[in-house]
């Protein structure tokens, strides 16, 4: 299956298209609905269990404003390009699972380090590789 480009979007059934529109507007919808319900019983930044102090409520904020950006200005390439934030909706679902947020945030304190490893190795290529 290839992928819906543009070009393909414009030849695709106007039916396909106008479904693939109200299910993002109904997704998006029930992310919104979420997060007003979310700040609404933790607070939004000053109570000490508010929604925006934890990193990963942050992440779901900025998902729901780029969603809603994306919606409704179609306009120009600047909001297209946001359509691209969109690709992180499913790291919501990590957020919900307490053992899979633990495991991508010990992958993402391992980073660095990968890193440091990662040029040694190349280093050790470059010196044997000459």
């Amino acid at each position: 299956v290839e992928p819906l480009t543009p070009d393909a979007a414009a030849a695709a059934d106007p039916r396909f298209i106008t479904a693939l529109d109200w299910i993002n507007v109904v997704c998006t919808g029930i992310f919104t609905l979420e997060l007003v319900l979310k700040v609404v019983a933790a607070g939004l930044l000053f109570p000490r269990s508010a929604y925006l102090r934890d990193a990963w409520n942050r992440l779901d904020a900025m998902i729901v404003v780029t969603s809603l950006v994306s919606l409704w200005s179609t306009s120009t390439a600047f909001f297209k390009a946001l359509r691209m934030v969109r690709m992180l909706r499913p790291l919501r679902l990590i957020a919900r699972h307490g053992g899979m947020k633990l495991i991508v945030n010990a992958l993402l304190q391992t980073l660095p380090h990968v890193a440091s490893v990662m040029v040694i190795c190349v280093l050790f290529l470059v010196v044997f590789g000459i």
